[in-house]
């Protein structure tokens, strides 16, 4: 009843998700071989247009393996040509949804032309973006992804069956977007002022709503995954490390006593014991060794070890991020977790990986105004993140594809701040939000700082 209330309120309670299946992905040489367009009243499916469309040219074996339709069954499906009319009728005035919107209204657009034809789109919203912005730390966000999370039955690649999903998946999508603060709508909507861009009209209807109506805040269908780079446990009393590696590793030994999972190996002690006799002797140590030994606390101990003895900070070098990550978050939290180890760690990347707020203020303020449409949906989803953030590391946004916005996102990260930016940070709210400088001042208690390899070569 919440839900239906609210989508009255933002006057999105008549909707339509449509959706396409196609011969390929080219709008202008493909052609469309499915329509499913489900009209949604309140939330609940009310009605609908699908059909097979017979094409002029025979569907690819490939797309037949995809969607399961083949040239008998559109033998006797109507033309494309035929269908529009009543395609048209269907959508006249509405709402449409869809997931990945641009890809299907190509094709839509593409015969709207061909047959000399015109449409009336009230609005456009695409789940695709939405989720990306609303839902950031999921994994991934296509239609599959979301529909299996949401735990919807997915006949995927068919028309009905992915538009009917489309429409839930907006309708929780919509619920998420009334859990977040005003200020982001406030934001967004800041942004959108005067651009075209998918789901303008269901950002500002929240806005609106939001701004008269503070109290009808929603519970989040997913609480948003941000995630700490630093692993604190100095309050433990646990700070001896006087034992001796053998001690550690032995079968009644430390590990043993207090992990559940840990299985004792000889090699790995021979390992992280010949690490401690390196760094004691300031050698110089080349080690291979293969996958399932347990390098990772080989090291881990023997680093720490020889690093609280000699009131030193150990710092690890990795060859990916990804490799970064996992140390931290699932090898770290071991010595903290089970063995109580008296210990602070954080996690550090070079400074184009922290997003600069005061940077993204003055998009939002003014400087959109030179963006376009793409940008802009990309600095939406940086809008919902960097107000969850607590480390401004864009690798914790799954919902950004940095590679594909390199431009914007070289005018968001760190850098020095000077006078200038000063003055505009008001006098010290800068140094809430400067993400790089409050992690280096981390460091500087840290036990263990955990790097990647371009950062040591350019960075330190």
């Amino acid at each position: 009843m919440f839900i239906k209330n609210l989508l009255k309120e933002i006057e999105f309670h008549d909707f339509i998700a449509f959706d396409l299946e196609t011969t390929g992905l080219d709008s202008k040489k493909n052609e469309i071989i499915e329509i499913s367009a489900l009209r949604f009243i309140d939330g609940e499916l009310s009605d609908e247009f699908t059909t097979l469309v017979k094409p002029d040219q025979k569907i690819p074996q490939k797309i037949i393996e995809i969607t399961g339709i083949s040239d008998i069954m559109v033998s006797n499906a109507p033309h494309v040509s035929e269908v529009l009319d009543d395609f048209i009728s269907f959508m006249d005035g509405s709402i449409v949804v869809a997931h990945n919107a641009e890809f299907d209204l190509e094709f839509i657009n593409q015969n709207i032309s061909k047959y000399s034809k015109e449409i009336n789109i009230k609005s456009v919203c695409d789940t695709l973006l939405l989720s990306r912005s609303f839902l950031f730390s999921l994994e991934k966000f296509n239609l599959e992804f979301l529909s299996n999370y949401f735990e919807l039955s997915h006949d995927a690649h068919r028309a009905r069956a992915d538009a009917l999903n489309t429409g839930i998946i907006l309708v929780k999508l919509i619920e998420q977007m009334f859990s977040v603060p005003l200020e982001i709508f406030q934001n967004i909507n800041k942004v959108c002022h005067n651009k075209r861009v998918y789901n303008k009209l269901l950002y500002s209807n929240i806005f609106n709503f939001l701004k008269s109506n503070r109290s009808n805040k929603a519970k989040p269908i997913k609480e948003f995954n941000v995630r700490s780079n630093v692993l604190n446990n100095k309050n433990s009393p646990n700070n001896d490390f006087s034992n001796n590696i053998d001690e550690w590793f032995d079968n009644q030994g430390i590990l043993s006593k207090s992990w559940p999972d840990y299985q004792q190996r000889d090699i790995q002690s021979k390992l992280s014991s010949d690490i401690y006799s390196n760094f004691s002797d300031t050698s110089i140590l080349i080690a291979e060794a293969g996958a399932g030994l347990g390098k990772s606390l080989s090291y881990l101990i023997a680093g720490l070890k020889y690093a609280k003895e000699n009131n030193k900070k150990l710092i690890i070098s990795t060859y990916t991020k990804a490799l970064q990550e996992q140390l931290f978050y699932k090898d770290i939290p071991i010595l903290i977790d089970y063995l109580n180890l008296n210990l602070k760690a954080i996690i550090l990347k070079g400074k184009n990986n922290y997003i600069s707020k005061i940077k993204l203020n003055e998009i939002i303020g003014n400087d959109y105004i030179n963006m376009e449409e793409k940008e802009i949906n990309e600095c939406i989803t940086l809008i919902v993140w960097s107000h969850f953030t607590t480390t401004g590391d864009i690798e914790e946004c799954n919902g950004i594809y940095r590679e594909r916005i390199a431009g914007l996102w070289n005018r968001l990260t760190y850098s020095e701040m000077n006078e200038l930016d000063f003055y505009k940070s008001q006098y010290g709210s800068f140094y809430q939000n400067d993400y790089y400088n409050k992690i280096m001042k981390e460091a500087n208690d840290s036990d263990i700082i955990i790097i990647n390899h371009s950062l040591f070569c350019n960075d330190i």
